[in-house]
């Protein structure tokens, strides 16, 4: 008798933005997210108990009690023209909420078929958006860590979907940075082998008397640019008056572009460079890491602004 093992290569993702937080929309429009590479999908619900160790047990633990189930993992995508306006909305876009204003991250519903079976994953969000691309892997590649307030019991198909939803094109690449790096002083500059944005939201899981969270709140972020360049012999000293100084570099932009499309990630006006680092490899040449952290900006009313044509 033949054995039928789970294949990760037939695994497929579908994202659906939600109204209200954990409620699935059937008439919001859905995108399917390619799953690239070992382990893109980690997303799964965990069990945490509060174990009992007792003396009658000899010190061992002889019973406990469910305390709660997170669900959180990772996903990882390339960044495609078509779908970074909806990608980037997931993760850099907290919403405001009343009067006064609170702030809540939009969230999405994601039905999963994982090659065995299928799954769907309410009230999904972004706790950390990276985005990453260099010379050694050239692909710009968004890195989620997410959140989901629980998994829904309800019994569920996700079919492999057609070939017209997925998108047209390759994704972003190194190559489409060249000449939309903006940094301080000289203004536009080149010679970048890494480029990696960083957003961590600040996101409080709210676990009362449910075992599952009642919502996941938002509390803040922090925005941070690392660039690796190689050494030409012309290193600014701008970059390292800066540093010592604690200048605010205004402006900080990465623009992504090809064609008539483009991706642009505004760092704002507060920007500062908290940290240099030379490389002088024995047999390579010299590198300089910067690493650029973007404060609030009170006038823009926030720390990062995008835009996707």
């Amino acid at each position: 008798m033949s054995t039928s093992y789970t294949w990760g290569a037939r695994s497929w993702l579908k994202a659906t933005p939600e109204a209200e937080w954990g409620v699935f929309d059937p008439s919001a429009s859905p995108i399917w997210l390619r799953l690239e590479g070992d382990r893109p999908l980690t997303l799964q619900p965990r069990a945490f108990v509060r174990e009992i160790a007792a003396a009658d047990a000899r010190g061992e633990t002889i019973d406990h009690v469910l305390a709660r189930i997170e669900v959180t993992g990772t996903l990882t995508t390339p960044l495609y023209p078509d779908q970074a306006g909806a990608l980037l909305s997931w993760g850099l876009s907290p919403l405001a909420v009343g009067e006064p204003a609170t702030y809540r991250l939009p969230s999405m519903t994601l039905d999963v078929f994982d090659g065995h079976r299928a799954r769907r994953f309410l009230g999904t969000r972004v706790q950390t958006f990276s985005l990453k691309t260099s010379a050694a892997d050239p692909v710009v590649l968004t890195r989620l860590t997410l959140q989901a307030g629980r998994v829904d019991p309800v019994d569920l198909v996700v079919s492999e979907p057609s070939a017209s939803v997925w998108p047209a094109g390759p994704p972003y690449g190194l190559h489409d940075l060249q000449g939309g790096l903006l940094l301080g002083s000289p203004l536009s500059r080149k010679g970048f082998n890494l480029v990696e944005l960083v957003v961590e939201n600040r996101i409080d899981p709210v676990f009362d008397e449910e075992i599952h969270a009642g919502d996941l709140l938002y509390c803040g972020r922090t925005v941070s640019l690392t660039l690796r360049q190689r050494d030409r012999g012309n290193e600014p000293a701008f970059d390292q008056t800066a540093h010592e100084t604690q200048t605010r570099v205004a402006p900080a932009k990465l623009i992504f572009q090809r064609g008539g499309r483009s991706v642009e990630i505004n760092l704002r006006s507060r920007c500062r460079i908290t940290e240099i680092h030379v490389e002088t490899p024995l047999h390579g040449s010299k590198t300089r890491v910067l690493q650029i952290r973007s404060d609030f900006d009170p006038v823009a009313g926030d720390s990062l602004g995008w835009i996707v044509i």
